[in-house]
Parts: C-alpha cells; structure tokens; sequence
C-alpha cells in the first residue's frame, strides 16, 4: 500500500507546528522519518494514524483521500515506545485483543497466533503475563500484535528508546528481517541516527517542523542538502567551520569567514600525501584512545573540532597539529541559510 502526503499542515492554536509537508511511501518500502524531539515527526504520524487531525492538505492511502476515515478503516497497525500492553492479559490475550475487539473467527485467530508467536520467539511465552517478561520480550509481543492483524502498513513510533543499546541493535535487526518477510510498508519515527541509517530504505529527515531532506542513508551522508542534515548524521558529528577561500583558492579558516566548511572527523590524514590537498593547522587540547582508532580535539582558528585519526597515536596538550583533507571531502554551506554550496561558488 502507497501512502502520499499533499502539502500537510498542522496547527494547534495560533501555532503552526507543520509546514508544507509533501512525500510518498512505496509499497514494501521501509521509511524512517528522523529528527530532534519537537520536530514534527510523530505528529505526522499521529495524523497518518487519523489520531491527530490534519489542518491542511490531503492524506492519500493507495491513492484514495484518507483525511476523514476512522483509525480502523485505515489498514493500519501501531507499535509504540512503551508497548502499550495490558498488564492483565498474558501474552496471547494482549496479541489477539484486537482480533477479539473486530470479532474475527476463533480458528482464524488461532493460526494467526501460532504463526505470530513463530515468529517472534515468544511461542513458550504465551501464558505468561508482561510483567514477566523482558524489554525486548515485551516489544516482541507488541510486534506479535501487528503481525496477527494482518494490516500491510505499520507505524512504529520511537519503539526501541526503552531498551539498553545491545538489545536495541538486536531488535533493529528483528524489525527489518520482520518487515522484509511479511512485505510491510513501515513508517518509522526515530530520534536516533544510527536506527535511521541502518534500517531505512529511505529516510526523511524533519527539523522545525520542516522537511530538510529525502533521501537512502547514503545520500543523506556523502550529499548533505543544508549543515543541519550533515551534521546530525555520523559519530563523530561533522565539524562545521567558518572561513574563506583566499586568492589561491585554498581554504582558510577564520570565525569571521563568509562561508561554513563541513568536514567529517573521520576524513582527515596527517601525513601529506597529495599536493592539493587541503592542510589545517591547530593545537591540540586533549585527545582518547579508542583502540583502533583515535579522537582527538584541537582548536583551529579559535574553533574547536574533533578528529577520528585510524591508529594509535599519543599527543601532548597545546601541541601544535597539521591535518590534512582532500577537496573532495569537504561540503560548503551558506552561512546565513545552512544551505549546501558547491565549491565554485565558495571559490
């Protein structure tokens, strides 16, 4: 099933908090929409869902106007951040509670259980009641609870923030494989960067209740469109710069430059290896050994940065550092709007 937004709106009050919302949804596809917390995205999906009305614009499912249907004409499933299971159920009643609730046929709802349970690991757990069982286990049972429901589109907002990291990454993994196997269409709403750009086919990333931009996780990382999306991807974040390009189209940092230059912490080397690359020099304020890998911050220009040199590497404070960038790697960004620029407009 394909879901279209058309120029969505959304105003509580005299505040409008959506602006001008416009994407499509592929059937079977996988969309992450990611950005801070107050950006707008769980609105949208509330609006998706016919939980929240929507101001302005048209709500297209398998291009039919949605914007006035009911929840439960939708064809639609929630997974939420904190399960939202009933504690006075066991595991089979909380999965089949919605089938129950439409009066589905008792066969029919057991095979989609068994089938459910299956799938989830959760086939010797049906008994038990949620509070005996475990984060992940809880959000598996959540995830039982769509899979019976035989609805082709899920929503799932911010599902794992309640897990500790490993199992997060262990989920991350169950949901793709899940929504892969059952052909899903899932939208997805995330604060989280690193679930943004493992699991999404495409992600739209949403800021101030503004789309900034649409695109595959690698799109969004090697062609930014503005400095917010560059640097809300990647760990280490992108080191944003003020500076200029002086009459030998080299570049020079200064805090009073007239554009913004991005390069990602991982991008640098220390030994020259190309005359045009580009060469910055700073000093070191500290740095930490990551093993493989070494971040160390220095201060350029009277701007702080942080770099991700590979290998082990000791440094002395104040110590005076020459990194080195290629060209290429660095973006250019216009420093009253944050827009991308390309660098024969920056030269």
């Amino acid at each position: 099933m394909t879901i279209e937004l058309k120029n969505i709106a959304k105003d509580f009050a005299t505040t409008n908090i959506l602006h001008d919302i416009n994407f499509t949804i592929q059937d079977g596809e996988f969309f992450v929409m990611v950005g801070p917390s107050g950006s707008g995205k769980s609105t949208i999906l509330r609006m998706i869902a016919g939980l929240t009305e929507i101001s302005q614009g048209e709500l297209l499912i398998d291009d039919v106007v949605a914007n006035d249907f009911s929840p439960k004409d939708r064809n639609l499933s929630m997974v939420f951040q904190n399960y939202a299971l009933y504690p006075n159920m066991n595991v089979a009643d909380n999965i089949l509670f919605g089938l129950r609730a439409r009066k589905v046929n008792a066969a029919t709802q057991q095979s989609r259980l068994t089938d459910a349970l299956a799938m989830v690991g959760l086939t010797e757990f049906a008994a038990r009641f949620p509070r005996e069982l475990s984060g992940g286990q809880r959000q598996r049972v959540a995830l039982a609870r769509t899979i019976v429901s035989n609805a082709k589109i899920t929503l799932m907002d911010e599902p794992l923030s309640n897990l500790d990291a490993q199992l997060r990454e262990k989920m991350r993994t169950e949901i793709k494989d899940l929504q892969q196997r059952l052909g899903l269409t899932v939208i997805y709403v995330t604060h989280d960067q690193t679930e943004a750009m493992t699991m999404g086919d495409r992600v739209m990333v949403i800021n101030d209740g503004q789309v900034q931009q649409i695109g595959t996780p690698l799109d969004l990382y090697n062609t930014p469109a503005n400095e917010f999306v560059a640097k809300f991807f990647g760990t280490p974040q992108m080191n944003v710069l003020r500076g200029y390009m002086n009459p030998q189209h080299k570049l020079e940092l200064s805090p009073d430059g007239a554009f913004l230059f991005g390069i990602r912490p991982d991008s640098v080397y220390l030994t020259a290896r190309q005359t045009n690359d580009l060469a910055l020099a700073g000093q070191v304020s500290s740095y930490a050994s990551l093993g493989n890998a070494t971040l160390v911050n220095v201060q350029m220009a009277d701007q702080a940065v942080q770099f991700k040199l590979q290998g082990q590497h000791t440094f002395n404070h104040n110590q005076s550092l020459v990194v080195h960038v290629p060209q290429h790697a660095v973006h250019y960004f216009d420093a009253a709007t944050g827009s991308v620029l390309t660098a024969t407009k920056v030269g």
